[in-house]
């Protein structure tokens, strides 16, 4: 069985899209209480849910983001659109577009790609 990890969800994407679908319940909410419908109570509750799991969502990032590894090649990030940064990007950009040698690769890093580079050796 395999076992599902939450650490590789697109969290921000996913808060970004209950918030937005939190605005529709509030629309349909809002028209519920006006029509006096009995549909109101669900739907407020659909709403409270939705805002609250996208809440749960960003929290649930920064808590990643604190706890990542300052010394790993990829940085976690809140944007939806960007995504992860990866360091060895942010210094081939740096030593590329503004010519700056940034030392944004650490030990740890290089340890980490020397072993990845060694294991694909292996596997060729």
């Amino acid at each position: 069985m395999r076992r599902v990890s939450f650490a590789r969800a697109p969290l921000p994407a996913v808060g970004y899209v209950l918030t937005l679908i939190g605005f529709a319940f509030l629309g349909c909410f809002t028209a519920a209480l006006a029509l006096d419908s009995e549909l109101a109570p669900w739907l407020g509750a659909a709403m409270v849910a939705s805002y609250a799991l996208g809440v749960l969502c960003f929290v649930l990032r920064a808590r990643h983001i604190a706890t990542a590894d300052p010394s790993d090649t990829i940085v976690l990030g809140m944007d939806p659109l960007r995504g992860n940064t990866d360091r060895r990007a942010a210094e081939r950009y740096l030593a590329r577009y503004r010519n700056e040698s940034a030392p944004v690769t650490t030990a740890h890093a290089t340890a980490n790609m020397a072993a990845t580079e060694r294991h694909l050796a292996d596997a060729a």
